[in-house]
């Protein structure tokens, strides 16, 4: 518990749905007790799931290294919404592919879906100098 110690909770402008309480929860209180109950806890995410299906929501992005909550939230989604109204659900990245791409190919597929979003500016890591004369 010591080492969440630094982590000063702030307030949102969008839900924060929580798979801790599996509601939605005011993010001023994430204090260190709840973090640590979010690691040390089985989590609520279909109860998380459902009650964001209830308030409208259609767009569900993981973010996280790897989709591994996705195909969960698809079962969860698949048995509540009507066949007609559009989902999406997608997540940031993916393991063993290119972070960028992944990241830009995911922010285009949410566009699509009409969801406004801002591409992350790409900046490259680091600068190649090229000769100045030409090569032999």
């Amino acid at each position: 518990n010591d080492t969440l110690t630094g982590i000063q909770p702030k307030p949102s402008t969008i839900p924060f749905y929580s798979t801790v309480t599996g509601t939605t929860h005011d993010t001023t209180t994430l204090t260190t007790d709840y973090w640590y109950t979010n690691l040390r806890q089985p989590v609520h995410l279909t109860n998380a799931t459902q009650h964001a299906h209830q308030m409208g929501h259609t767009a569900y992005i993981e973010i996280s290294p790897h989709p591994i909550l996705t195909p969960a939230l698809h079962d969860t989604l698949d048995a509540l919404q009507p066949t007609n109204t559009p989902l999406l659900i997608t997540s940031t990245l993916q393991r063993n592919h290119n972070a960028w791409h992944q990241l830009l190919t995911n922010t285009a597929h949410t566009t699509t879906h009409g969801i406004p979003t801002t591409p992350p500016n790409h900046r490259p890591n680091h600068h190649i100098n090229l000769p100045t004369y030409p090569f032999q």
